[in-house]
């Protein structure tokens, strides 16, 4: 069997919105669906594929990143949304590489001028799903693509190309050597060779892609050593989590001081909420193996027998159920916490955020994430985990000085309910703001329909008579959008009758119906509701009917002023 051959993917991670069109798209499904089937495929050679946060990695993940970028046989870039680090990544893989990089983007996106040179595979993306017809066609041209990678490089070997970089300036530069197989032993410095040799000798990839490339014995015993054990709660790194910086500046944000973040919810006692999840919880298996493989060298026995003595052979069973279950990449925590969220657990949700935020300070997405779950945990009460949260979010999401939907979505929840608070009209006109900047981006129906309720609330606290009517003009406006938006909705996934958006697109369509009839309930109405009720699930009825009540009432307040 040929090497395995590593395939690198440059892409963006979770949901993420294209500026120019306003779609919503999730950059997961294309590499779970897609990219990730289709390597797996290949057996000889076969393809390790993955993303940055699928590895495991001590330290900056920016170092990495760029030998990823580097050494990747193969690298596939996803363009989609124009992701600004895709880009970037994709410009560094071209410097750095001549050949093998295959570039894709799902048909819709607007190209810069400056892509007019470079082949685009393009696939159609439904937004929160692929329809599984197109999966099967871009899996089965995607196939054919890497295919024609191997066999070219085989033939052409060095002089083959297909970065423009090295097409306008092939006399100018040369590209940085990969590393020699020999040389590329150094990735397993820190451990005994014996123990190396063993390990590598398992035909499993767990250990030499997941853990022995990654994680060296010395880190392994500096992580023990350096660890503290709350009763029942995870191993945490003793060096002050990025959380609780977070925590610390929130809190000193609103006048209660650093120390209170530690001695308070929702960062005390945390981490008490989940099971052990760290490299420590793998390391007594690491030194119990050196150990035993120490024992049987000393005694004269080759490294290629010793994996085979039942002792050795349970501790590396144990070693790789241990480093499966953990779950340490960055794509097992989110997807860890993700599952939490969906549950409802959301301390442990929390916690498994602060864990990943570790792994990658700067990614919008968790930090969206860890403001969503501040303050929507109410903890140490509701007034206090809005203000965290609307801290955090000004500090490291700037809604004022970066286009991101979901983090205008945030801004415009967050005002929403302080409002009731303090500040009521300033926080309503900040509700209003970022609702409305995100539907004006997206022109989506979550920001629609609390675009428009926002406005109606606003006309409710109006004492200019014409601000209250054009405060209502904007909401009725507003309400046709959403009706027209989830009516194309509904449209699109006709067939799809187990999409999860569907009883959010009908709740929205409702609402604006009732809203434009004046509070009324109608036919139309009616069978909204119908259709929402025949799918609950985890829907609330209770918070729907509220949510009416308290729309009927403010219209009436509005006719009442007008």
């Amino acid at each position: 069997m040929a090497e395995k051959l590593s395939c690198f993917v440059i892409t963006g991670f979770s949901e993420k919105t294209d500026p120019a069109t306003g779609r919503k798209l999730n950059m997961n499904l294309v590499f779970e669906k897609i990219l990730k089937p289709v390597c797996d495929s290949f057996t000889d050679p076969p393809i390790d594929c993955f993303r940055t946060i699928d590895k495991l990695y001590t330290g900056t993940i920016d170092s990495f990143m760029y030998k990823w970028i580097l050494n990747a046989d193969i690298a596939i870039a996803d363009i989609s949304t124009l992701n600004p680090n895709a880009i970037y990544e994709l410009g560094v893989r071209y410097a750095l590489k001549p050949f093998s990089t295959i570039v894709i983007s799902e048909s819709n996106l607007l190209f810069p001028f400056d892509f007019n040179h470079i082949v685009i595979q393009k696939y159609v993306h439904g937004g929160n799903d692929i329809d599984p017809s197109e999966v099967a066609g871009f899996s089965t041209k995607l196939k054919g693509l890497i295919q024609s990678v191997i066999d070219r490089k085989k033939e052409e070997g060095e002089k083959s190309n297909d970065s423009p970089v090295y097409d306008f300036l092939s006399n100018d530069i040369f590209p940085p050597r990969k590393k020699t197989k020999k040389e590329n032993k150094q990735s397993v410095a820190g451990w005994d060779n014996a123990v190396a040799k063993v390990m590598q000798k398992t035909e499993d990839s767990t250990f030499t892609d997941n853990l022995m490339a990654k994680v060296s014995q010395a880190d392994m015993k500096k992580i023990a050593g350096t660890v503290d054990t709350p009763t029942g709660g995870t191993l945490i790194v003793s060096k002050k989590p990025l959380l609780q910086e977070m925590y610390e500046f929130a809190f000193d944000k609103i006048g209660m001081g650093k120390p209170a973040a530690i001695e308070s919810l929702p960062f005390k006692n945390l981490f008490e909420s989940i099971p052990p999840v760290n490299f420590a919880n793998v390391s007594p298996l690491v030194n119990d193996l050196n150990d035993a493989v120490t024992d049987q060298k000393n005694k004269g026995m080759k490294s290629s027998e010793i994996k085979d003595l039942p002792a050795v052979a349970a501790i590396l069973d144990q070693l790789k159920e241990k480093l499966n279950d953990e779950k340490l990449s960055l794509a097992g925590l989110i997807d860890r916490a993700e599952e939490k969220k969906n549950a409802n657990s959301l301390r442990e949700a929390l916690a498994y955020f602060a864990l990943a935020i570790e792994r990658d300070a700067n990614n919008r997405f968790i930090i969206q994430r860890i403001v969503l779950l501040t303050y929507k945990l109410q903890e140490p009460d509701e007034r206090t985990a809005l203000k965290l949260a609307e801290s955090i979010l000004l500090q490291y999401l700037k809604p004022d000085d970066l286009i991101d939907v979901e983090t205008f979505g945030l801004a415009g929840a967050i005002y929403k309910r302080l409002a009731k608070y303090e500040n009521e009209k300033e926080n309503i006109a900040k509700s209003c703001k970022y609702y409305e900047k995100g539907f004006i981006v997206c022109n989506d129906y979550y920001n629609g329909i609390n675009c428009a309720f926002m406005y109606l609330l606003s006309a409710t606290k109006r004492k200019n008579q014409f601000d209250k009517v054009a405060d209502y003009g904007i909401a009725r406006k507003t309400w046709k959008t959403v009706v027209e938006i989830c009516d194309r909705e509904l449209q699109r996934i006709e067939k799809d009758q187990a999409n999860k958006e569907r009883i959010w697109v009908l709740q929205s369509k409702a609402q604006a119906v009732l809203a434009l009839n004046e509070g009324k309930p109608d036919d139309q109405f009616n069978e909204l509701v119908a259709q929402v009720t025949q799918l609950v699930t985890k829907f609330s009825a209770g918070t729907f009917i509220a949510q009416n009540n308290e729309l009927i009432s403010l219209l009436k307040e509005v006719e009442d002023l007008i």
